[in-house]
């Protein structure tokens, strides 16, 4: 297990359990938040903060934004 201070790999374009492996691996705790993005297989990670290269303490959290379907919700009928 790492200590101190190490720098954020980056994981953008990576699949969402190879970043989140990458990120633990390194002593980093990944938190993730879903968007959509059709330009983008499922499962891909998007975004990442902190950038890449920023060095941060070991037990940090990254943030990771991971493409999901996003369900869209259907119109409720109207009682007539």
């Amino acid at each position: 297990v790492a200590s101190g201070n190490i720098a954020v790999p980056k994981v953008t374009g990576m699949s969402e359990i190879d970043a989140r492996t990458t990120l633990i691996s390194l002593g980093f705790l990944p938190n993730e938040v879903q968007a959509f993005d059709p330009s983008f297989p499922i499962n891909t990670v998007l975004a990442q903060a902190p950038n890449p290269g920023t060095v941060k303490i070991v037990g940090s959290g990254v943030t990771i934004t991971i493409n999901t379907l996003i369900p869209i919700p259907r119109p409720r009928p109207v009682p007539s």
